[in-house]
């Protein structure tokens, strides 16, 4: 939350996560109450509230902590529903994000936040493009109409992403929770040992699927 919600602050773009989070009791009633029917209730009402124009703020300072799961078991299956629940976000307010009463901005927010619990997707998509190349350049079949020389260089694209991309999540952890550089390799080893659970959750909910809520 130090990293990414000052920021959505700004521009009036908070996602309710529920844990010491207060809300008004008129704005929760203006919109229709909690939503039932969706497993991560508290993002979706911010989803409502800031449709219908309601201000959020974000103090960025530690008033109470709670517990992270003790297993990984347990740890899988909070991503796991937080996933589920943005997935069908997705699917009940895709118009919304579209054609509703938010900023640029906040739409943008909104839209990427939801779509990152897609990301064991893009994974697999790049993954497949790839090691198909390299199939086909072993097995003799011309795919590539141009800069087939450069077959190699297409191989370290992966490569060239992973480091770019610890590279920006090093430097935003290391200033704002001063994550040492060890620090940030094994919190993103936690956060890809869930990927591809989040991935299938999030499909789920899209697709209309239920599931109980199970408590971490």
């Amino acid at each position: 939350y130090r990293t990414i919600l000052p920021s959505r602050n700004e521009q009036n773009s908070i996602i309710f996560c529920g844990t010491m989070g207060i809300l008004r009791k008129r704005a929760v009633q203006d919109v229709g109450g909690w939503g039932e029917a969706h497993i991560t209730e508290d993002s979706e009402l911010s989803v409502r509230l800031l449709n219908a124009g309601w201000r959020s703020l974000y103090i960025n300072k530690t008033y109470g902590r709670g517990l992270i799961p003790a297993t990984f078991e347990g740890y899988k299956r909070q991503h796991y529903r937080w996933a589920f629940g943005g997935g069908r976000i997705l699917r009940g307010h895709f118009f919304r994000f579209l054609f509703g009463r938010f900023t640029s901005r906040q739409r943008l927010d909104y839209v990427v936040g939801t779509i990152s619990w897609f990301e064991g997707a893009f994974i697999l998509a790049i993954a497949g493009c790839i090691l198909g190349m390299g199939i086909a350049d072993v097995a003799g079949a011309d795919i590539l109409s141009h800069h087939s020389n450069e077959i190699l260089l297409v191989g370290l694209v992966p490569i060239f992403l992973v480091l770019d991309g610890l590279a920006r999540v090093h430097l935003v952890l290391r200033r704002s929770v001063k994550l040492s550089f060890g620090g940030t390799i094994r919190m993103l080893g936690m956060w890809f040992s869930v990927k591809f659970s989040n991935m299938r959750a999030a499909f789920k909910g899209l697709l209309g699927f239920r599931m109980p809520f199970l408590r971490t």
